[in-house]
C-alpha cells in the first residue's frame, strides 16, 4: 500500500480496537480498576450529612480544574527536543484519562433519577465537563498545528492517534468540540504531502525531465 493511501483510507476498526491501536486505553476496563474511588464516596456521603454537599461540591470543582489546567499546558518546550508523537501520545491520553475519572464521578455521584428525586447534585455535572473538554479541545488543536512534522510515518500515527481521541470522547458520550479536533486534519495531510514532496519530489522531477527529453 502506498504512503498516499495508507494516509487517506481512515481504519475501520471497532471501538475497542481503535482506542487501543491508537492510545493504549481500553475503554471497556473499568476505571475503578486504576483508581480508588472509595475515599472520594466517602467525603461525599459525609459532607451530604453535615449538611455541606454543596461546598464540597465546590472545593471539589475548583481543585480539578487547578489540575486540568495543569495536565492541559502545551509541552511546547518538550516539541523542541523529543518526538512529536510521543508527545502528542502522552498529552491526549492524560487528556483522556481526566474525562474517564470524571465521566464516571458524574454518573456516581448524583446523576441517577433517585438522586434526581432527592435533589441531590452530582459532584460534576456535564456543563462543567463539557467547559473543561473545550479548553482540553483547543488546547489539542493548538498542538496539531504548532508541530513541525514532515516525516510521513509520523504524521500518519499522528493522524490515527487523533481520529482514536476523538472516538474515545465520543464512546465517553463527550461530542462537544470534536468536531474541532477533526478539522484540523487537513493541516496533517498538508505536512505529509509536503513530506511526499520531500522524499520523492527530486525523482519525480528527474523522471519527468526524462520522459520530455
Amino acid at each position: 500500500m502506498s504512503e498516499v493511501s495508507h494516509f487517506t483510507d481512515l481504519p475501520g476498526e471497532s471501538r475497542r480496537t481503535s482506542i487501543e491501536d491508537g492510545i493504549g486505553v481500553e475503554l471497556d476496563q473499568d476505571v475503578t480498576e486504576f483508581v480508588d474511588f472509595k475515599p472520594l464516596y466517602k467525603c461525599v456521603h459525609i459532607n451530604s450529612l453535615l449538611g455541606q454537599r454543596d461546598q464540597f461540591i465546590f472545593q471539589y470543582r475548583n481543585e480539578r480544574e487547578e489540575q486540568a489546567a495543569i495536565l492541559f499546558k502545551l509541552p511546547k518546550s518538550e516539541l523542541n527536543s523529543g518526538s512529536v508523537l510521543q508527545i502528542f501520545r502522552e498529552f491526549i491520553t492524560q487528556i483522556l484519562g481526566f474525562f474517564a475519572v470524571e465521566d464516571l464521578v458524574h454518573h456516581s455521584t448524583g446523576s441517577t433519577d433517585d438522586d434526581r428525586k432527592c435533589g441531590r447534585v452530582p459532584l460534576v455535572d456535564k456543563m462543567w465537563l463539557e467547559r473543561l473538554l473545550l479548553t482540553a479541545v483547543s488546547r489539542i488543536v493548538m498542538l496539531i498545528r504548532i508541530q513541525q512534522s514532515h516525516e510521513c510515518k509520523e504524521l500518519q500515527e499522528l493522524k490515527k492517534l487523533t481520529l482514536s481521541f476523538c472516538k474515545s470522547l465520543e464512546a465517553f458520550g463527550f461530542y462537544e468540540g470534536v468536531e474541532d479536533i477533526r478539522a484540523v486534519l487537513p493541516d496533517i495531510f498538508k505536512q505529509f504531502n509536503q513530506g511526499l514532496l520531500n522524499l520523492y519530489g527530486d525523482l519525480f522531477t528527474t523522471s519527468i525531465r526524462y520522459y520530455i527529453i
